[in-house]
């Protein structure tokens, strides 16, 4: 069976975090200095509270109201727009002979730890199965979620989860990925870093740390 994800190209690569050039280069000490100084278990309490339920896009957006994000319309030149129409774009092409083709998207705001983080809830309905992604980013992320950061909170918050497949691309993304998904009825959870010097930045509008997850039926 055929199926299109709204993002779906967004999460077929996989790949590492970009070293600094020359000019500017940060010292060992800073690095980790700043990685520390990241709000990485707020983020991520913050996103389970966000995205877990999955259950309907409505219940997925009180749900993230209800931990206090609000709804808006992004500015159209905004990169969270840019993101959402470079993956429409791209599944409306995939689904082109799909007459029953559907999308619904919700776009929310809040900060975490300070920082500021957009919500991309998104229902995709194409070739008789539906998807409902739940995608938090802090586009200006410079540094990732680390990893023991990501692998405690996966154990706290799913005990009997495998651990993380790890993707690695350098200077252009890595990823910790389980599937199925660490909530109950997800197929699939991710967290990921994009550099700000990744291509990816630059052909999907898409950068710093992102995590998504997703339900299939």
């Amino acid at each position: 069976m055929r199926r299109v994800s709204v993002l779906a190209l967004l999460v077929c690569a996989t790949s590492a975090y970009a070293a600094p050039s020359a000019d500017g280069a940060r010292t060992p000490a800073q690095d980790q200095a700043a990685t520390s100084a990241y709000p990485s278990a707020e983020v991520l309490s913050g996103f389970a509270k966000a995205c877990a339920d999955l259950s309907s896009i409505a219940n997925a957006e009180a749900t993230a109201h209800a931990a206090g994000w609000e709804t808006y319309t992004p500015a159209k030149d905004s990169q969270v727009a840019q993101l959402l129409d470079f993956g429409m774009t791209a599944a409306g092409k995939m689904a082109a002979s799909d007459k029953d083709y559907k999308t619904d998207v919700r776009v929310l705001r809040t900060k975490i730890g300070g920082r500021p983080f957009d919500l991309m809830i998104t229902g995709v309905k194409s070739f008789g199965s539906y998807s409902l992604g739940c995608r938090m980013v802090d586009f200006t992320a410079t540094v990732p979620i680390e990893t023991t950061a990501i692998d405690a909170w996966a154990k706290a918050i799913a005990p009997q989860a495998p651990k993380a497949v790890r993707g690695n691309m350098e200077n252009v993304l890595t990823t910790s990925m389980w599937r199925p998904g660490l909530f109950p009825g997800h197929d699939k959870t991710q967290v990921a870093f994009v550099p700000q010097t990744s291509e990816l930045k630059a052909v999907l509008h898409l950068s710093g740390n992102n995590l998504m997850t997703q339900t299939r039926n």
